[in-house]
């Protein structure tokens, strides 16, 4: 389900969102980005490049176009822009995305061990 929302509610999801993941341990420097899809069709509303999630602020926030385009804003696109525009092109029920770097998840991924089902959770 997508939720309608004015591009101020939009840059305050983004900034929110990566409030609660740095908090939850998800921060990576300056890698890792959220984003949401703009009520108006133009792209999506995307934490820039060259910042953590604790130092986003909403006018910070930019408004990428389906190719990329800096639509709104003035810094910088992240790199990998490309996760959340060809997802949500692809995909038009989704309305937002979280792209993220965790420490623990990276550690046992170089390890080259199949993850297997260790708890009830897991299970």
């Amino acid at each position: 389900m997508i939720v309608e929302s004015s591009e101020d509610e939009a840059r305050e999801l983004v900034v929110r969102s990566g409030r609660m993941l740095e908090r939850v341990g998800q921060g990576d420097l300056v890698w890792g980005h959220t984003s949401a899809r703009d009520s108006a069709g133009r792209g999506v509303w995307i934490k820039p490049g060259g910042l953590g999630f604790d130092e986003v602020t909403a006018e910070d926030v930019l408004l990428l176009g389906w190719d990329g385009e800096v639509l709104i804003g003035s810094r910088s696109r992240h790199v990998e822009y490309p996760i959340h525009t060809e997802i949500m092109k692809a995909r038009t029920d989704v309305g937002g995305i979280v792209h993220t770097h965790p420490t623990n998840a990276i550690a046992f991924a170089a390890t080259g061990w199949p993850l297997a089902p260790l708890s009830h959770e897991g299970c």
